[in-house]
């Protein structure tokens, strides 16, 4: 298995904390777009319920690592997914921020799609998958920028029939003044230990 060097480390770290961090806070609701808080929550308890465990894949400018995972709490899987609660746009600071569109059924596949009005936000798309009324997926696009660093992220949460979150994925590109710029990909498995899936 080959290492990453310090930097990458680090900001893979950041990116996807596993044994340490904060539990994103509590931000009040609005119900005015997808609740995604509400999705993860739900899915979260399932899954502690279910004695799962995470399987990560990581690759970061070519090179792969492969790691096991054992949250073992709430609060633990909260952190995995700590990326996905700072995307949800369903709080009160962005009523009104976003258009929302409905896309007619296609074969059986319909989506419902909220983009950014303003380019100042940082999640400017998501887009929620339904196979007749099963979610199965949603996506987001998420962009920060200032006057020294630049990020982009596109990632997926996966859906079993069960509603319950099974995976997700993580794809960027960051820079940042005086650094190298990082491709880094993160695909996450829930390995289910019952028969949830």
């Amino acid at each position: 298995m080959r290492k990453f060097n310090i930097y990458s480390t680090v900001i893979i770290g950041l990116l996807i904390s596993a044994c340490s961090g904060k539990a994103p806070k509590e931000i009040n609701q609005v119900d005015g777009y997808f609740n995604l808080k509400a999705l993860l929550d739900d899915s979260i308890n399932e899954i502690v319920r279910a004695e799962a465990t995470l399987e990560k894949q990581l690759t970061n400018n070519g090179q792969e690592e492969t790691i096991r995972i054992d949250p073992d709490s709430v609060s633990g899987w909260e952190r995995q997914f700590k990326l996905f609660y700072e995307a949800d746009i369903n709080k009160p600071g962005f009523t009104g921020a976003y258009f929302q569109e409905e896309l007619p059924i296609i074969n059986g596949i319909s989506k419902k799609i909220y983009t950014a009005k303003s380019k100042k936000h940082p999640v400017q798309i998501m887009e929620c998958t339904y196979e007749g009324d099963l979610l199965k997926e949603v996506r987001l696009s998420v962009r920060e920028e200032n006057a020294i660093y630049n990020a982009t992220k596109e990632m997926n949460l996966f859906l079993n029939t069960n509603k319950i979150i099974s995976g997700f994925s993580i794809q960027g590109k960051e820079s940042m003044k005086m650094k190298k710029e990082m491709d880094y990909q993160v695909k996450g498995t829930v390995i289910f230990k019952s028969e949830l899936e």
